[in-house]
């Protein structure tokens, strides 16, 4: 490969690494309800005008979607457009859930898109799913994709024999931080992990590749006094933070677990 007449150097990111600084460290966007919470994420989940794949991953039933919701409801009190591509729930249940967590009338007014297992008939193939998503952020401005969940994605597109799945997937998942990495915007994807799973980065299921390619992961899961926490795995922007973070779901709210119970201090103030 020649490198031709124009040499790259760094001080053609002068400009935008001075543009950028202020955010240094921290990741602002989409916000949780909760101040602790908040803290310990340094801001929220994304950075601003950066490559944001976020990777949320965790066992069957422990929670990942009504997480995901309360991504949405972020992006709604952020004024952000956001697409949800929901392949497994049922609309009209996410909808139900959704509106506990952020008035009904927020969500009508709120510039978005939803992609359901009712949109998609026939299976699709790898490009038009990759299109898809391209799409949402080229044509329709959407500044975070919302995948829920992204097994069911490579399911849907038919492509190729089951002996080459896991390369089929690194290449769609390389594929994918490409299209976001062009666009300096947000996408979350929701993933399964494999049974008895440790938890770990390793965990998901199927190519490791998808949490290669994360800027931040985190895990939910219940411990062993059967606890339900966060873990983060990985985050590009911020300081690490490695422990266990105890979470609760306050009327489907994603809240830190501080060990008060709400209604026991109700009854008692009363």
């Amino acid at each position: 490969m020649k490198l031709g007449k124009k040499i790259d150097g760094y001080y053609n990111y002068t400009a935008k690494a001075d543009e950028n600084e202020s955010q240094f460290g921290i990741t602002p966007e989409y916000k949780f309800f909760d101040d602790k919470l908040n803290e310990i994420f340094c801001g929220g989940l994304s950075k601003p005008n950066a490559t944001n794949i976020i990777l949320i991953y965790g066992a069957s039933g422990v929670g990942k979607s009504l997480f995901s919701l309360n991504v949405i409801a972020s992006a709604i009190r952020e004024h952000k457009k956001f697409a949800h591509i929901l392949l497994e729930d049922d609309p009209e249940e996410s909808l139900i859930r959704l509106r506990k967590i952020i008035p009904q009338k927020e969500i009508d007014v709120a510039p978005h898109i939803l992609i359901s297992g009712d949109n998609i008939s026939v299976q699709f193939t790898q490009e038009e799913a990759l299109e898809l998503i391209n799409d949402l952020y080229e044509n329709f401005n959407v500044d975070i994709i919302i995948l829920d969940h992204i097994q069911f994605l490579f399911e849907a597109t038919a492509n190729g024999s089951q002996d080459n799945e896991w390369i089929r997937q690194r290449t769609f998942v390389q594929e994918i931080n490409k299209v976001v990495k062009k666009y300096k915007k947000t996408i979350v994807l929701i993933s399964h992990v494999k049974k008895g799973a440790d938890m770990s980065l390793d965990s998901t299921t199927g190519s490791n590749s998808i949490p290669q390619v994360a800027t931040k992961a985190i895990a939910i899961y219940r411990n062993e006094q059967k606890n339900l926490c966060l873990r983060q795995e990985k985050s590009r922007y911020t300081k690490p933070y490695f422990e266990e973070i105890p979470i609760k779901f306050v009327n489907f709210r994603l809240m830190y677990d501080d060990g008060i119970d709400e209604q026991k201090v109700i009854n008692d103030e009363l």
